[in-house]
């Protein structure tokens, strides 16, 4: 099963391949991605933050 990454570098690479519908599911399972990676980070860094002043 090809990445996100992947089909991102296909579409750049041959716009024609993908219906506008394909893009919009890729773009979107993107963007869900990059969100939950920041909410991971953000946590990491608030549980930090919270270690230090515990220390």
């Amino acid at each position: 099963m090809p990445t996100i990454v992947e089909d991102l570098r296909a579409i750049a690479a041959n716009p024609a391949s993908k219906t506008k519908a394909e893009v919009v599911e890729i773009l979107l399972a993107a963007a869900d991605r990059i969100e939950s990676k920041r909410i991971e980070l953000a946590r990491a860094n608030n549980d930090s933050k919270d270690a230090k002043r515990g220390s």
